[in-house]
């Protein structure tokens, strides 16, 4: 059995979209789990009000912690054998968790990963409309990430749009962290370099709704805390003995998550630091050994090579 797990704050404005899309699956054989993370509105009288319209649902109410405590509540509570992540302000299509089944029945992975749609809520710029979301893998079979480590580069960082065996996380003692921005970079990370059994459906059956006041476009998301995790996805690689095999792996996400990823939103956010945050990646990314010549930045867009190049000219 499946069980989808959704953390939700304060989410009174768009919840009713998130479950409606659930009532409306072709598959109708999983487990709800909505881990109500202290909500101050009227979340939790919605939840409520769907308690009746689904078969196997649970509400857990808790303090407020953060998704990713949230979402190792659900883990824990999980009935399931497999377990889907949705956030709460996305919808998802009619056969989504239909397609998860077909992949379970028919190859028996630990991983399974399908495409996303994005929907932007607002009017975005040229560069959130082109900004790479790394997710373009074309698998047919079943293989291991340490077979084909570019799997790292490629895979989108979020827990969504993906079905996991729940015994390879138990197994490999991977969760989130308890921090409450970028808990969703270290664990799909840890999940790829526990090599899980790996299959990859190209259908867009997850909508992802892009908000100006979600938690990665509102400034809390500083460019200490993109350093502190991508400190701990290293120190991950070493414990677990893999970091000489994904050593330009994790090079590449230094460049991507941080050079232009946490860049971009400080320029956004805080135009007038932005040389002092350019200093303090650059120092950051020479300590740690790394280089800007990295073979997936040379396969990245044109404008994305130009910027580092020009932005981090000093940086080899």
């Amino acid at each position: 059995m499946i069980t989808v797990i959704i953390p939700i704050y304060n989410g009174e404005k768009h919840i009713n979209r998130c479950l409606d899309s659930l009532l409306n699956q072709i598959n109708t054989n999983f487990e709800l789990i909505v881990i109500n993370d202290g909500s101050t509105d009227k979340t939790i009288s919605i939840l409520e009000s769907y308690r009746i319209k689904f078969k196997d649902f649970k509400i857990i109410t808790k303090e407020n912690e953060g998704q990713g405590v949230g979402r190792n509540i659900g883990i824990k509570r999980a009935r399931g054998d497999y377990l889907v992540f949705i956030d709460s302000d996305d919808e998802v299509e009619i056969n989504y968790i239909s397609e998860f089944y077909n992949m379970i029945n028919h190859n028996n992975m630990d991983l399974g990963i399908t495409q996303i749609k994005r929907k932007f809520d607002y009017q975005v710029s040229f560069i959130e409309s082109n900004f790479e979301y790394i997710q373009n893998v074309n698998i047919n079979q079943k293989i291991t990430v340490q077979e084909n480590p570019s799997l790292i580069t490629q895979v989108l960082i979020a827990p969504f749009a993906k079905v996991i065996r729940k015994d390879f996380l138990m197994k490999n003692g991977i969760e989130f962290p308890s921090s409450r921005i970028y808990e969703d970079l270290y664990f799909t990370i840890s999940l790829l370099m526990a090599n899980p059994s790996t299959v990859f459906v190209d259908k867009k059956t997850y909508s992802y709704h892009v908000r100006k006041e979600n938690t990665m476009n509102s400034y809390e998301t500083k460019i200490v805390d993109m350093i502190a995790t991508l400190n701990q996805i290293k120190e991950y690689a070493v414990e677990r003995r893999v970091s000489e095999i994904y050593k330009n792996e994790i090079e590449f996400l230094a460049i991507y998550h941080l050079l232009i990823g946490s860049m971009y939103r400080e320029w956004k956010h805080k135009p007038f630091s932005i040389i002092k945050a350019r200093k303090t990646c650059q120092n950051w990314f020479k300590n740690s050994g790394y280089s800007t010549n990295n073979k997936y930045l040379k396969k990245m867009k044109l404008y994305c090579k130009i910027y580092i190049k020009f932005f981090f000219y000093n940086l080899k």
